[in-house]
C-alpha cells in the first residue's frame, strides 16, 4: 500500500515536467532569426492558375544556409508539391534552430498581368503569387476566324 504515494509524486513530477513550457527546448522559429540571403523565384504551372491559396513550409537549412529539406505544415495539394520543389532553392543566413518557415501566398490577380504572373518577395520568409489567367494558346486558323 505504500507504493501508492510514491507512484503519485512520481506521476505529478513527470506531468509538472512534460506540461513545463521552461523545461522543453524552443524551437519557435522567431523572424529576427530568419534572414533571406537569396529567395527563388515561383513561377505558376497548370493547377494554379486563377486560384487563391496559401502554402506554409518548413525548411532545415545546412550549416552555410542551404536549404536541405522542406516540409509542409499546411495548405492545398493544388500548391504543395511546386512550393516544396520551389522552397529548396531558397537560401538563409544560419541560425541557431538551424530552420525557417517560407510562407506563399498565392492570390488571382484582378487587373491581369502581361507576363502571366508576377512574384513578389517580402523577407525574410513571404512569397506572394501574383496567378494570372492562362495564357491564350490561339492557333493561327482561330485567329482568322
Amino acid at each position: 500500500m505504500r507504493i501508492w504515494p510514491v507512484i503519485l509524486v512520481a506521476s505529478v513530477a513527470v506531468a509538472a515536467s512534460v506540461s513545463n513550457p521552461a523545461t522543453q527546448e524552443d524551437k519557435t522559429i522567431y523572424d529576427e532569426d530568419v534572414q533571406l540571403v537569396q529567395a527563388a523565384k515561383m513561377e505558376p504551372s497548370g493547377n494554379m492558375w486563377g486560384l487563391p491559396g496559401a502554402v506554409v513550409v518548413t525548411v532545415t537549412l545546412s550549416h552555410d544556409g542551404h536549404v536541405t529539406a522542406a516540409l509542409p505544415v499546411s495548405g492545398s495539394d493544388r500548391f504543395i508539391p511546386a512550393c516544396l520543389s520551389n522552397a529548396k532553392n531558397w537560401v538563409f543566413k544560419p541560425n541557431r534552430t538551424k530552420s525557417a518557415i517560407i510562407v506563399y501566398e498565392f492570390r488571382p490577380s484582378e487587373g491581369g498581368c502581361p507576363s502571366g504572373s508576377y512574384n513578389v518577395i517580402w523577407p525574410p520568409n513571404l512569397s506572394r503569387v501574383g496567378v494570372c489567367h492562362p495564357p491564350l494558346n490561339v492557333s493561327t486558323s482561330e485567329k482568322e476566324h
